[in-house]
């Protein structure tokens, strides 16, 4: 059975966060996790015996903060866990910048919100990791089914 890539998103706006969770599972076999509370999406990041395949993160733990917690998550999944990160931000003037200076899929701000070009960006990391996972497998079988093939001296 093939491993179902997982997809971590973290929103503290409930609108939000359900407008995602509905788009990512419309459209793609993943496991979702959802974290409304930045802190409980520290822990998860911080958990090095759990995987994930992608982050979608906001930058604002809440509306009141100026605090950018969604930008250490992207520069954490980048730098220690090299994995993929997606913004969704209610910072139009931020997109641009995260997009300039982070390394992202993408940028999203949610006032010109566009589904079709998250559900790509989504795309672009889930069939570039199931083609890795394809590959991996069919590496794997050749490997056991011809150990003839390789020689110790």
């Amino acid at each position: 059975m093939a491993h179902k890539p997982t997809i971590i998103i973290i929103e503290d706006e409930e609108i939000w966060l359900t407008k995602l969770s509905k788009l990512v599972l419309k459209y793609f076999d993943v496991k979702l996790e959802v974290y409304p509370s930045f802190n409980e999406a520290e822990t998860r990041l911080m958990d090095s015996s759990v995987n994930f395949d992608l982050l979608i993160t906001d930058i604002y733990p809440d509306k009141k903060s100026k605090q950018t917690k969604g930008l250490q998550f992207v520069d954490f999944a980048n730098q220690i866990k090299y994995k993929p990160v997606i913004v969704v931000t209610g910072e139009p003037s931020l997109v641009k910048t995260i997009l300039n200076n982070y390394e992202v899929i993408n940028a999203f701000d949610k006032g010109g919100f566009e589904r079709i070009d998250f559900i790509n960006a989504i795309g672009s990391v889930i069939n570039s990791k199931k083609a890795q996972d394809t590959q991996d497998s069919n590496d794997n079988s050749k490997n056991s089914e011809n150990p003839e093939d390789f020689i110790v001296s």
